[in-house]
């Protein structure tokens, strides 16, 4: 929507007017330079847009010789993935933006900050001064953080919990996760480099570039302890926590060794369960949206394989168990200096930590749902600056304004599935509305105009 078009600014609300019944429909392409949409588009591919508008819409697109089809959604943004439904996802611009973002710089920085913690042994002091230091990080990126604590062998252990709680639907979650203790036969001595500072420098990185990012969902980043010991922390929070407040986890992303490879190669494995798959798929959907570059990304169905994944299998939640490869296998010729003093940084290859950060953090940055945001500037009532022109003034009111000459201008405001909830006429006040995502548009022909803009609590 250009600015200059509409000269929009939300202020205070009141009145606003039923608008027409609204349907779903697949709208075919008419070919470069003719496929202006009509109705509102709400996601597109190379061949068809999926479109919300009224059956007068409707009409009038048939006239314009547009092909359409009526058609039912079935993925629903309000609630987690279910698995015996057909998800439909598409690429992202945001989600773009995010790959592009993902620094090599910031991963090898903290990769070797917590390989020289020397032991991050669960039972080890410098384990907990480990979980401490990933507190203060979380924290810094402005996210809500705690520890979740337990015993193992009369010690207190710890796990850091950060949360990005989503902006629509922040009861359902995505969970991307990883283990920080190390493991070695001498555990005074356990750099852990690869096993598994790569997957904890990842969350780290998804601290640093979700922060900026409004999404549908709340994303938790999970560091656990204990993993070496049977997965000790991630069992207690899943059994002591999740379960307990039923917490509504849709996918879960689990990242542990993606840093080596026998040679300068990009195999990489994704393990899943049955639930899981579509998991599983779509992380190799980004890895080519994106051109990631995971050359031989495997999708392994593998419902035996033990990580922080395997308390999420046990208890229902979809989840996923991203780990290196080799043409030979995990366990037969990729890292050799698994479990040992030589887990060390320099026998990683950065590029495909990247890689496979960029998988994880768009995948689940696409369950997550990005959204463009409206805001306020704290304290000023003036509006942030946005790709979005509509300008939000202090919650809970919103109102219409239209630049001068335009005051007798219609515009319909309409939900995330693209359904009519009120229509503004010229001078009219709205009334208010509850907090979540909008779509606004002008009325008028075939080649509409419509901008997102977010309510907030």
């Amino acid at each position: 929507m250009k600015h200059a078009l509409l000269g929009l600014a939300l202020l205070l609300t009141a009145g606003l007017r039923p608008a027409p019944a609204i349907d779903h429909w697949l709208v075919g392409k008419l070919g470069p330079g003719r496929d202006s949409a009509p109705g509102l588009v709400l996601s597109e591919d190379d061949r068809y847009y999926l479109v919300a508008m009224t059956e007068a819409e409707a009409d009038r697109a048939k006239a314009a010789g547009f092909m359409l089809k009526r058609t039912r959604l079935t993925a629903d943004s309000r609630r987690p993935v279910d698995a015996d439904e057909t998800v439909v996802w598409t690429p992202d611009t945001i989600v773009a933006r995010l790959v592009e973002r993902v620094s090599l710089d910031s991963l090898a920085k903290d990769i070797r900050r917590l390989q020289n913690f020397v032991t991050r042994h669960t039972l080890r002091d410098s384990c907990d001064s480990c979980a401490a230091w990933l507190y203060r990080r979380f924290a810094a990126e402005n996210l809500a953080v705690e520890y979740d604590t337990y015993r193992y062998q009369g010690n207190l252990s710890f796990n850091v919990i950060a949360t990005l709680p989503g902006r629509v639907v922040p009861e359902s979650i995505v969970v991307i996760c990883a283990h920080f203790d190390s493991y070695t036969q001498t555990p005074n001595n356990a750099p852990g480099a690869d096993d598994n500072a790569t997957g904890t420098a990842i969350l780290l990185e998804a601290a640093r570039l979700f922060r900026d990012v409004h999404f549908r969902w709340t994303v938790i980043l999970a560091a656990f302890s204990g993993e070496e010991q049977w997965m000790k922390g991630s069992y207690h929070w899943v059994d002591s926590v999740v379960v307990p407040r039923q917490m509504k986890i849709g996918a879960v992303y689990n990242v542990d060794m993606v840093g080596y490879t026998a040679y300068e190669s990009t195999y990489h494995v994704v393990n899943y369960n049955s639930p899981s798959a579509p998991l599983a798929a779509l992380c190799d959907s980004v890895n080519r949206w994106y051109s990631i570059g995971l050359d031989h990304l495997l999708l392994y169905y593998d419902p035996d394989c033990a990580g922080d994944n395997t308390p999420f299998w046990e208890r229902g939640f979809k989840a996923v168990f991203a780990l290196e490869d080799s043409e030979w296998g995990i366990w037969r010729g990729s890292n050799p200096w698994y479990h040992t003093v030589g887990d060390t940084f320099g026998t990683l290859r950065m590029g495909q930590v990247r890689r496979v950060c960029q998988m994880a953090l768009a995948a689940a940055a696409t369950i997550a749902g990005p959204i463009e945001w409206v805001g306020v500037k704290e304290g000023t009532g003036e509006p942030e600056e946005s790709r979005n022109p509509v300008a939000v003034f202090p919650n809970p009111f919103v109102r219409f304004a239209v630049v001068p000459g335009r005051e007798r201008e219609r515009f319909t405001l309409l939900d995330v599935t693209g359904r009519p909830v009120a229509e503004h006429r010229g001078d009219r006040i709205g009334q208010a509305l509850p907090a979540g995502i909008y779509y606004i548009r002008p009325a008028g022909g075939m080649r509409i105009q419509t901008g997102r803009l977010v309510k907030l609590r």
